[in-house]
């Protein structure tokens, strides 16, 4: 239910414009002055959702918008955010390929350099599955990094992130799976 009314509140709105279409069609029937002030109740209700929806952010938007601050620092060169969306904690084992485990400095550095030496000129985030469970979230999370020269080429990836909330906010706590890959 929060999902609808903070995040997503599309079915409200169609349910409240439905139920005004329905209260019209009886007002046109019976011309009741009482139907026409009933006919305000969902419109107010639909304001009140919108203006719930914009003031309220919850913990999964606040991860989304946390990951757009990621992909948006390494699109811009700006490598110095990207440390405060990561926590201190964090780890990354790359072991499988042969880098070994990453810690947040490692991680800073290497988006910086592969960024950089690789010529990365977007990174378009797709699909995302946040899961919410007190202070900690699960995100599975599809990206397209956009590589720049004559080639312009564009790989897909898979991650799998796990996040914690800090008192400054939700921050990256471990990668637990990167696959070069696109789900359909």
């Amino acid at each position: 239910m929060s999902e609808a009314l903070f995040e997503n509140p599309t079915y409200i709105y169609l349910s409240l414009g439905f139920a005004v279409l329905v209260l019209a069609a009886v007002w046109y029937e019976r011309r009741s002055k009482g139907l026409i002030w009933a006919m305000a109740i969902p419109v107010v209700l639909g304001l009140c959702v919108v203006v719930v929806a914009h003031l309220v952010v919850t913990d999964r938007e606040q991860i989304a918008a946390a990951a757009r601050g990621i992909a948006e620092a390494a699109e811009s060169r700006n490598f110095q955010e990207i440390p405060q969306h990561i926590d201190d904690s964090f780890r990354m084992d790359f072991s499988p390929y042969g880098v070994g485990v990453l810690t947040k400095e490692d991680i800073t550095r290497r988006v910086s350099g592969e960024v950089s030496s690789y010529g990365v000129v977007k990174v378009v985030i797709g699909k995302t599955g946040i899961a919410v469970t007190g202070r900690k979230a699960s995100m599975h999370i599809q990206i397209m990094i956009h590589y720049g020269g004559e080639s312009g080429y564009k790989v897909p990836f898979i991650w799998d992130v796990a996040w914690i909330k800090r008192d400054d906010g939700w921050k990256v706590l471990e990668v637990t799976s990167v696959k070069q890959a696109m789900e359909l």
